[in-house]
């Protein structure tokens, strides 16, 4: 024939394909192991069961699958028919024109485990009403190139945005920090003194932070940072949350 041809079989999307939709377009990307613990696991469903549905979103347009040979499962991103969904589905939420063609390598390793550390802290009933670094940081630029998003944040740059926003068991929001690589002492305490600034504002969109350290020297850093400041962080370590 000259020609691939693509074979889309249809399925009744029901409101759960949604919530998966939406949390894989949120994250960046997903891994099957985690969309089962979000979606499925407390419904009672096996992980086969779980498995099995992705490969038909997959099949039916709405997900694309990415393979990597470091891994042994494959990672689910948003196909341009599935951001079509979330378009009708989410109609006061904002969204790009376009769904990404692939995922973004440059990030890979840190979007994974934010994702890994969500699911982490739902799970365990300390976190909800989740919004996604990809939801705050979607902006419109105007012909005169303002800037602007449902999210603006006061007192942050749009490179210094939280890779999440969630709401505490007591309903403070709280802004979620991934620190996965180490920094200089000047680059965290200016992120840090941003986010310290955003929190104490009386029209700032969070109250509380949390701050996830990839190691126990990166945690250290972070410490006497936020010591200097003075400042009512939280900070874990990412051991601490038995991913």
């Amino acid at each position: 024939m000259g020609k691939d041809w693509v074979v889309m079989r249809e399925i009744k999307i029901v409101d759960r394909d949604v919530d998966v939709i939406k949390y894989v377009y949120d994250m960046k990307f997903a891994v099957g192991s985690d969309v089962y613990k979000m979606f499925f696991e407390s419904g009672g469903k096996s992980s086969r069961y779980c498995f099995i549905r992705l490969k038909k979103l997959v099949d039916a347009g709405y997900l694309k699958v990415f393979k990597n040979d470091l891994y042994r499962s494959g990672f689910y991103y948003v196909s341009e028919k599935g951001l079509n969904l979330l378009r009708n589905s989410y109609r006061d939420h904002l969204f790009p024109k376009k769904a990404p063609a692939q995922i973004d390598m440059r990030f890979f390793e840190h979007d994974k485990v934010v994702a890994e550390c969500r699911t982490y802290l739902e799970r365990e009933g300390l976190a909800k009403k989740w919004t996604s670094e990809r939801i705050i940081t979607h902006d419109v630029i105007t012909k005169g190139g303002e800037y602007r998003s449902k999210y603006m944040l006061q007192n942050l740059q749009k490179s210094q945005i939280p890779d999440g926003l969630f709401e505490t068991r007591k309903g403070e929001v709280c802004a979620f920090e991934l620190e996965y690589t180490l920094k200089s002492n000047n680059e965290l305490k200016k992120k840090l003194v941003n986010l310290n600034n955003e929190s104490l504002s009386s029209s700032g969109l969070f109250k509380r932070v949390l701050i996830v350290a990839g190691s126990n020297r990166i945690k250290n850093s972070l410490e006497a940072v936020k010591n200097d400041l003075s400042a009512d962080f939280k900070i874990m370590n990412l051991e601490e949350m038995n991913l």
